[in-house]
């Protein structure tokens, strides 16, 4: 049996630093996030902590700082932007750590909305134009 390859790491930025992650997960990632019960901060924490593999431009004092999954909990959320949400989702839609095809990701309820203001056709019954 030949062990899996996990292929160039995905590239998520986020202000001038890039955050390196695992393009696949492992069928024990994919287990410990199933068996979670927690709620979705905390799933992406998790997910973070088993698919991040690196970083660059985080810097502490002009210095770089060397990746450390203790060091995640250290980068500043940019004005209007979360940080760990934004990573945490970014894992779960660009990565197979949810065990889940990509038609199904779109329809996840334990996601958090994107809080699109988009209106589609009304449902409703009514008027119509």
């Amino acid at each position: 049996m030949e062990a899996s390859k996990h292929g160039q790491p995905k590239e998520f930025t986020y202000g001038d630093m890039v955050v390196l992650v695992k393009p696949h997960a492992t069928s024990q990632d994919r287990m410990e996030v199933a068996f979670s019960k927690d709620d979705v901060p905390t799933r992406f924490k998790l997910a973070a902590r088993l698919m991040v593999i690196g970083w660059r431009g985080l810097t502490r004092d002009g210095k770089e700082v060397p990746y450390s999954p203790e060091e995640l909990r250290n980068v500043p959320d940019l004005p209007d932007h979360n940080f760990a949400i934004e990573l945490g989702l970014f894992i779960w839609k660009e990565t197979d750590i949810s065990g889940m095809k990509d038609k199904d990701l779109k329809n996840d309820s334990r996601l958090p909305s994107n809080g699109s203001s988009e209106q589609g056709p009304s449902t409703a019954a009514g008027k119509t134009a």
